[in-house]
């Protein structure tokens, strides 16, 4: 016996004729929304040859409910959360086998692949956005995110399918981490991201089926999950300490995902081959970024120093010193790294006895100091000379480097400095702003 034919009259304009369905598939689709209660169908059992409007047969509406109806009866949240221990054991193997200890520094943080706006911009380095999600500041700050993930975490990974728990885990990680480098320039780490990624999704979750929850998770979902979360969202506000663009982004990528992804409960067959292939593409992507990105800082287009010099400085850097009268300016950003120039009124200045590098190795916090052999160069088609040097500070140690060339009757210096372990990364942009230098000698 054949099963009965359920006919659709679709709205698109090259579909002439109506479209049979079998009746099983017609239950499958409208289970899954894609038959609207205003399609028109015809079901000869129940509406002759006439077309009419879905949403006016009760076999639909039925239909409609039967999904929610086992919604309601079966919906619990005792699933093991077997992607959410995954994740806290690997945010404890990170802090305990690769950072070892609380970062004692900022350079610290960053070495081990914390986020900041200024590196990341003036290296290209945005895999941060994925890395700085799994590094923690102290044991505290491990602890309190690993908490909220547990208690949070697995409720989203209950009420929705795995592969829809991952998504909203690395989007809300990449989406907080995003908007903190973009607004922020502080530097910045921490899980917190997911967090609240996972907090708003499930308060998402709660608001699009609150009609067919079951009573006490309805009181859940709306009445405690949502405030405590607006209420923790707005507590970055007066705590200069926490990340509140991160959080933010966190919150609003979660949630906007969220929307995307159905109820596991109401899920009809297996997720999207597309779902799966999201994953890595959201996790590679940070890397692709970084390797098409140039290996240094964007730099303007060529500004006046002082007279007779010109060069061009990273769009990220701000004028940190200036001195009109000894003829000096210096550019640099928020992690120490920065550039000196100084102009002196007479060819007769070597490289080991310049002033700008005395006044820097002689400073009250450097602790000890190395000179590496000096070789020729040339600036702007000059010759000059081209000295190294390596200062000890109390938490830090920085490479110095310092260009001398004579030209007519004056004595241009550049002195570029920058904390040792940012030397490979920073020296291209050094190069650059070098190359772009542009000398004109005074008669």
């Amino acid at each position: 016996m054949s099963e009965p034919v359920v006919w659709l009259r679709v709205s698109d304009p090259h579909a002439s004729e109506p479209i049979p369905v079998s009746l099983s598939v017609f239950e499958h689709e409208v289970n899954t929304g894609t038959i609207t209660p205003n399609t028109q169908i015809r079901f000869e059992p129940i509406t002759g040859n006439a077309f009419v409007r879905a949403g006016d047969l009760e076999f639909y509406r039925d239909l409609r409910n039967l999904s929610s109806i086992q919604f309601t009866r079966y919906f619990h949240l005792g699933h093991f959360p077997i992607i959410t221990l995954i994740l806290v054991i690997t945010l404890l193997v990170t802090y305990f086998g690769w950072q070892h200890h609380a970062p004692r520094s900022l350079d610290e943080i960053l070495e081990q692949g914390g986020r900041h706006q200024g590196l990341i911009r003036d290296t290209g380095q945005w895999w941060r956005l994925l890395t700085s999600n799994f590094l923690h500041v102290d044991a505290i700050h491990l602890a309190s995110n690993i908490f909220f993930l547990v208690n949070l975490g697995g409720i989203a990974e209950s009420v929705f399918r795995r592969i829809d728990y991952l998504l909203i885990l690395i989007g809300s990680a990449l989406g907080g981490a995003l908007l903190s480098t973009l607004a922020t320039a502080d530097a910045s780490c921490g899980a917190s991201c997911m967090v609240f990624g996972t907090w708003t999704a499930s308060a998402v979750f709660g608001l699009r089926t609150q009609r067919i929850l079951p009573p006490r998770y309805r009181r859940y979902f709306l009445w405690q999950l949502l405030p405590y979360a607006l209420l923790a969202l707005a507590s970055g506000v007066w705590m200069p300490t926490i990340d509140i663009w991160g959080h933010v982004g966190g919150a609003v990528s979660g949630a906007l995902i969220a929307l995307g992804c159905p109820p596991r409960l109401l899920s009809i067959g297996p997720p999207k081959p597309w779902r799966y292939f999201l994953v890595p593409c959201m996790i590679f992507a940070p890397c692709i970024i970084a390797w098409c990105m140039p290996n240094h800082a964007t730099l303007a287009p060529s500004a006046f120093i002082f007279p007779g010099f010109r060069a061009q400085i990273p769009t990220s850097w701000n004028l940190r010193t200036e001195n009109k009268t000894a003829i000096l300016r210096t550019y640099g950003n928020d992690l120490d790294v920065d550039i000196t120039f100084s102009l002196h009124p007479t060819t007769a200045l070597s490289i080991d006895d310049n002033p700008l590098l005395k006044g820097s190795i002689t400073a009250s916090d450097v602790t000890g100091v190395r000179f590496f052999p000096s070789s020729t160069t040339h600036v702007a088609g000059w010759p000059g000379g081209l000295l190294h040097v390596e200062t000890k500070h109390d938490h830090r140690t920085m490479l110095q480097t310092l260009w001398v060339v004579p030209a007519g009757v004056q004595t241009l210096s550049i002195l570029a400095r920058v904390p040792t372990w940012l030397a490979d990364l920073y020296g291209p942009t050094f190069t650059a702003i070098v190359q772009s230098a542009v000398i004109v000698p005074t008669p």
